[in-house]
This record gives structure tokens, C-alpha cells and sequence, in this order.
């Protein structure tokens, strides 16, 4: 489960729910590509912290960190270009290290959601 931002981002990604791709993984991280197309946010950064959902804009990718990726340095989660943060895990994001390449990812709106409260 995640919480959505308050972000034009977030919202494009929430009314293009449901979303289906192929878990790929990077370092500590896993990435998919979505069929969602937003530009680069004021507030993008290249550092992410655990528990972050990143949009990748250039590559309509999603990005969910759990570690360091292979551009890190220590102590820091590093994206390889800034990315929109869209969205708060509310789970243990060490639970992604299970996840394996191709296997499938599933973003759906869950029974107690709404843009509302966007939980």
C-alpha cells in the first residue's frame, strides 16, 4: 500500500489506475515503465529516501528504492536523473528484495481509497 502526494504527477498516475508492468531491478531498487506521461516537478530531486515512490519522467518509469542503487554513494539513495516523488509506502519496502525480474507489478486503487484520502 502507498499514500499519494498532493502532486500533478500523483494525479495523473491515480486516474490512470489500474496499471500493470514487469518488475526490473536496479541495484536496491526496482523500476516498471507506466503508460503515464508527466513532466519534471519544481520540487524533483536526485535523492530519494526509503519508503518513497519516484516517477522517472524522461523514461514514464516508476521507481521504488528499498537500498542504495548502483549510483549511490554511501549513505544516500540516488536516482539516475531527478525524479518526481509521488507517493509514501506504508509496508516495509524491504519486502521488494523478494521481488524478481519480470515478475508482474499491479497498482491498483484499493476498496478504502479515494482522491480524497488518498491512502
Amino acid at each position: 500500500m502507498a499514500r499519494l502526494r498532493d502532486t500533478a504527477t500523483a494525479d495523473r498516475i491515480w486516474q490512470s489506475l489500474p496499471l500493470f508492468a514487469a518488475a526490473e531491478p536496479w541495484g536496491e531498487s526496482i523500476h516498471f515503465e507506466i503508460p503515464v506521461s508527466s513532466g519534471r516537478d519544481r520540487a524533483a530531486r536526485i535523492n530519494g529516501t526509503l519508503g518513497e515512490i519516484c516517477y522517472w519522467p524522461d523514461e514514464r518509469r516508476i521507481i521504488i528504492a528499498y537500498g542504495p542503487t548502483p549510483l549511490s554513494r554511501p549513505g544516500e539513495i540516488r536516482m539516475p536523473v531527478p525524479v518526481n516523488i509521488v507517493a509514501d509506502t506504508l509496508g516495509d519496502v524491504g519486502d521488494l528484495r523478494l521481488v524478481r525480474p519480470g515478475e508482474k507489478i499491479s497498482l491498483l486503487r484499493s476498496s478504502d481509497q479515494d482522491r480524497s484520502g488518498r491512502q
